[in-house]
């Protein structure tokens, strides 16, 4: 026990951030933050009217790859007075990244069929691959790109084929792919509907 290091076992780091609420009456409510958070770091808002119950306001993260935040938006100033708890949580690898451009994510959706996505210089649209389809591919648009570590949610257009989503879990990564596992779903016009799961690659 004596030779066991308690910060040497890879685990999220855990740490105040510290900044200024800057209020505009009727507006909003932001934290400006003393320094830019790094990159691979989470940051959690909680709110108080009393100190005692907290409820939270939400979270944001930037990417493995980019610089975190500097200033969040934690209210609309239309609730009453409260207070503020916030939190940054740096992850020692958290493999989701902040930017799309030029990547390509490979889903399977069963044992002989999977979907391709080649994202443009954009990161915000593409070509779509299914390896079932007959005709090729086609143009898709990212309308939703939810990050978190380890794990990351797109939301595809793929115009005449209507909407898919893709939810991802990333696992480990080598020297050209982030791997993790992924739950496929279309959207039938009420309520989205699973396509299959598989393994997922997305390259770096």
């Amino acid at each position: 026990a004596v030779a066991f290091d308690e910060f040497a076992q890879n685990l999220p780091e855990c740490q105040p951030a510290l900044g200024n609420l800057a209020v505009t009456p009727g507006t909003a409510v932001n934290y400006i933050l003393n320094a830019t958070l790094s990159a691979a770091t989470t940051l959690q808002a909680f709110r108080s009217s009393d100190l005692t119950t907290w409820s939270k306001v939400g979270e944001a993260y930037a990417g493995a790859d980019q610089p975190g935040l500097s200033t969040i938006t934690l209210d609309n100033s239309t609730p009453p007075r409260a207070f503020y708890n916030l939190t940054a949580i740096t992850y020692p690898d958290p493999l989701t990244p902040a930017l799309l451009a030029g990547r390509t994510l490979t889903v399977g959706v069963s044992a002989s069929r999977t979907f391709t996505c080649v994202f443009d210089a954009t990161g915000a649209a593409g070509s779509f691959t299914d390896s079932q389809a007959v005709g090729g591919s086609v143009a898709f648009t990212l309308y939703d790109y939810v990050k978190a570590p380890y794990q990351a949610t797109w939301g595809l257009n793929l115009g005449a084929l209507g909407y898919r989503r893709i939810r991802g879990g990333f696992d480990t990564q080598n020297v050209i792919h982030i791997l993790g596992r992924d739950i496929v779903e279309r959207w039938n016009g009420f309520s989205w509907v699973p396509l299959g799961s598989g393994g997922l690659t997305l390259t770096k």
